[in-house]
């Protein structure tokens, strides 16, 4: 059997048996071909349903994460695309299989959503509002600063209120 190199990287290289083993020692190699499996039942049933992704809108999302990790020319999203040691067209069927699996999500499971929200529209037009008072506008400044460096939560410095209050 002929030996396939995978990655090249200087003097060192990566066969699809390295990468088998790794995974064997790294107890990953079962999590790996289960979400190979799912990718297939994920095309599968795609194609049962005639569910496809045009070249545009993986276009447009290959675009949405150039703008999200701010790869603002063909240089740094090919020299991003090199770090990652994968080619365009692997991002391409990367991005592929994500659409494809929203689509399918979407087709499957849209019209169920819909009906739940539609039967417990009730239980999401509730409002939780929780408010602390303080006497003092120095504390309230560092109680606010506290929470904003997430120092305590506002949980907890409206316990700390709570107390403070029925004590004074």
């Amino acid at each position: 059997m002929p030996v396939i190199t995978m990655v090249n990287l200087s003097s060192l290289s990566i066969t699809p048996d390295r990468i088998v083993e790794f995974l064997k020692r790294e107890v990953r190699l079962k999590d790996t071909c289960y979400k190979i499996i799912n990718q297939q039942i994920i095309d599968q049933a795609a194609q049962e349903r005639s569910i496809e992704v045009t070249p545009t809108e993986i276009q447009t999302e290959a675009d949405r994460q150039r703008y999200q990790m701010k790869l603002e020319s063909a240089e740094a999203t090919f020299a991003w695309l090199s770090n990652q040691m994968i080619t365009a067209e692997d991002w391409e069927a990367g991005i592929h299989h994500q659409l494809l699996t929203q689509k399918l999500a979407d087709a499957l499971f849209s019209q169920e959503v819909e009906k739940y929200f539609a039967e417990h529209r009730l239980d999401f037009e509730q409002v939780s509002l929780y408010q602390i008072t303080v006497p003092y506008e120095q504390l309230s400044q560092e109680l606010l600063y506290q929470i904003e460096e997430n120092e305590i939560s506002f949980y907890e410095a409206a316990h700390f209120t709570t107390l403070m209050n029925n004590v004074g």
